[in-house]
């Protein structure tokens, strides 16, 4: 049975290729050149060394599309992406046959973090650019992306008081074998630190010591001071972690971007996603979405009063409404059961203020749904409680505009959800490789420039784009 041959290596072709054959028309790689083309790299603020000494550097545009390329399909790593300027014909082809070097590639990337962060407002140019019109309306949210970090090397008030009580026995040790004088005893030693050595261990804690007081956290990464240690979905439990925020349009396009080092989606953030969307698309942002992560009753007000829909849904408020009943006058509830949630009391939790109402124990402890309404164990004064925003008339009038707008509730998920799993699935972005807020938040921009580019090359038509 006969095959397909392929060509000889030894074998000489007649014509030389041209280079825009290398890739076909079609390719993602033709967006990158296309977008990198048309945008100005020294208005954007990209550092441009091109001295007149020495052997001439890499055009930032070279080193952009290497990047933005590499973001693309999950590669950021600096070693692998010089590595791929040898063995992908599609980095090949966006470079020239150029081949910059690791150090180089990672160096562009961290001294140029404030031109990567200015990249994103540039592909919203390009989306406007094929007629697509913002309705002014975004859709905000947040996600957890691991710190290029070990949970292991952290501080906290524990570990340095465990260490101090270490360092005081070992002290007392070496002085025990110090004052041993016989050969016997003096053999053993070996097997104690010194004494300078135990004293510089005690000044590496002291000044630990001193770190966590200023950082006032409870505890402190060694070696990303920005992390903090962030509870993630699915049973992942909590590791050292950024809060990636983003905000998109109805097509699922990223407008504009943030990183916090909160481990929640605060309401105080809302105002600075409209204003930085506006920013972005030199639009009127009308109205925002968000989850129940960012209700905060004042930041929602204050963004209402101003004269936009802000629709942040209610937190578990329909099973509380469904299952208890507000007496104003008494001011406590009622379960179905007939026992009553007297007010206990304020509680702070993830940057908001709620009112606690709680029922007494014995009550929840003889009542026949033990175990389903209240499924923990009877300890203290109360059982069954519950968590009320404290601005309770207002959330009820605030209720009736969560009704008028259940539609653009539902759109959120749809709109925005799928981009954060694109970026972890399809861009393979799970952890940060920079370290500290300012250029985590570059990195971030980066990933979503990416992101927004891929989507117009599916979204808009990749014929369009090429030729038009």
């Amino acid at each position: 049975m006969a095959y397909i041959k392929g060509l000889s290596k030894n074998e000489s072709l007649l014509l030389p290729p041209c280079v825009d054959e290398w890739i076909p028309q079609n390719h993602s790689a033709r967006i990158v050149e296309l977008f990198v083309n048309g945008i100005e790299v020294k208005e954007l603020g990209f550092v441009v060394e091109n001295e007149q000494m020495g052997r001439p550097s890499y055009s930032p545009e070279t080193m952009l599309r290497i990047l933005l390329y590499g973001y693309a399909n999950g590669e950021r790593s600096s070693r692998k992406l010089e590595r791929k300027t040898y063995e992908d014909l599609a980095y090949i082809w966006l470079t020239g046959n150029q081949h910059p070097d690791y150090r180089t590639i990672a160096r562009f990337r961290q001294k140029n973090t404030e031109g990567i962060k200015a990249l994103l407002k540039e592909t919203l140019k390009l989306y406007s650019s094929v007629g697509y019109e913002f309705d002014g309306i975004i859709f905000s949210d947040g996600t957890k992306i691991y710190a290029n970090a070990s949970d292991e090397r952290t501080i906290n008030k524990t570990k340095l008081k465990e260490l101090e009580e270490k360092i005081e026995i070992m002290l007392k040790e070496a002085e025990k074998a110090d004052k041993e004088e016989d050969a016997k005893e003096g053999s053993k030693n070996s097997q104690f630190l010194s004494k300078e050595q135990i004293n510089k261990l005690a000044e590496e804690v002291k000044k630990q010591k001193e770190l966590l007081k200023a950082s006032e956290k409870e505890s402190l990464s060694l070696t990303d001071k920005d992390a903090n240690f962030m509870k993630h979905p699915m049973g992942h439990g909590k590791h050292l972690s950024y809060n990636a925020q983003a905000s998109v349009d109805k097509n699922g396009v990223v407008l504009e971007t943030d990183v916090n080092m909160n481990g929640f989606d605060s309401g105080s953030t809302l105002k600075e996603r409209i204003s930085s969307a506006e920013e972005n698309t030199g639009r009127n942002v009308n109205t925002i979405v968000a989850d129940a992560g960012y209700y905060e009753t004042n930041a929602v007000k204050e963004i209402m009063e101003s004269g936009k829909k802000c629709i942040v849904s209610e937190q578990n408020s329909n099973d509380i409404n469904e299952c208890f009943k507000y007496d104003k006058k008494k001011n406590q509830y009622c379960c179905q059961e007939g026992n009553v949630l007297n007010y206990i009391g304020k509680k702070k939790a993830r940057g908001k203020t709620y009112l606690v109402y709680a029922a007494a124990k014995d009550k929840c402890g003889n009542c026949k749904k033990n175990g389903v309404c209240y499924k923990g164990q009877l300890l203290g004064k109360y059982g069954r409680r519950i968590m009320i925003y404290e601005d309770r008339v207002f959330k009820e009038e605030y209720r009736k505009v969560l009704r008028d707008n259940i539609a653009l509730i539902k759109k959120r998920k749809t709109a925005i959800e799928p981009m954060f799993g694109n970026v972890k699935e399809r861009h393979r972005f799970r952890r940060f490789m920079l370290r500290g807020l300012k250029k985590v938040k570059s990195e971030w921009s980066l990933v979503t420039t990416t992101a927004n580019l891929l989507k117009f090359w599916n979204m808009i038509g990749k014929k369009t784009l090429v030729n038009g």
